[in-house]
């Protein structure tokens, strides 16, 4: 009779095997939870970027010069002007942004030192590649270019 008994129920050693390995899987799972979040924030960050390049551009376009800054008084919506990473505290109704801007005559192709043509560098405190800056060029092309040598950190 107490051999019967003995073999129906996990031992000990068993279900502290078990509880490990969930451990670890749950351990997996978060950190890959997180990455993803942190991901879908960075893509946020650049779709916010690409904005502010736009609304700089726009006005430009409709003032003949740059806009003072902050931008607030230019965008419906304040949030684009904070990184969704950003998890600085802010009194409401400050002028408080998480990006960089730099209005500039650059080359056409910043690696190559080509002929200068107009363009706005917007920068990320939060995810900023090393020394490089999400480019608006005239005509509206956006994407990451490295910096030349006078604007790297």
């Amino acid at each position: 009779m107490n051999g019967r008994i003995a073999g129906r129920g996990f031992t000990l050693v068993e279900t502290l095997v078990v509880l490990v390995i969930i451990s670890i899987l749950a351990g997996l799972v978060l950190s890959v939870i997180g990455r993803a979040r942190e991901a879908a924030r960075r893509t946020q960050c650049t779709a916010n970027l690409k904005q502010i390049g736009v609304v700089l551009e726009k006005q430009r376009d409709d003032q003949g010069d740059y806009p003072r800054l902050p931008l607030t008084h230019l965008v419906r919506d304040p949030e684009i002007l904070r990184c969704p990473s950003d998890r600085t505290k802010v009194e409401p109704g400050t002028d408080y942004t998480s990006y960089e801007y730099v209005f500039a005559d650059l080359p056409l192709s910043i690696q190559q030192g080509a002929e200068s043509g107009s363009a706005i560098l917007v920068v990320c405190r939060h995810h900023k590649p090393k020394n490089k800056a999400l480019v608006l060029r005239e005509g509206g092309a956006v994407k990451w270019e490295t910096l030349p040598e006078f604007l790297q950190d």
